[in-house]
């Protein structure tokens, strides 16, 4: 299995969607060491 790689814009994610049903969207925080560039997650899972 390759891995696939995908790009989301956290500006995107709240573009008029209707975000009332969704559990947890992504929350990460880190208050050094972060560069505001990438953020590399893998075994993300998700369902309908």
């Amino acid at each position: 299995m390759k891995w696939k790689t995908y790009l989301i814009r956290l500006t995107d994610l709240d573009q008029g969607t209707n975000l009332s049903d969704v559990t947890l969207l992504l929350f990460f925080r880190k208050d050094r060491g972060f560069d505001g560039m990438n953020i590399y997650i893998n075994n993300i899972y998700y369902s309908k």
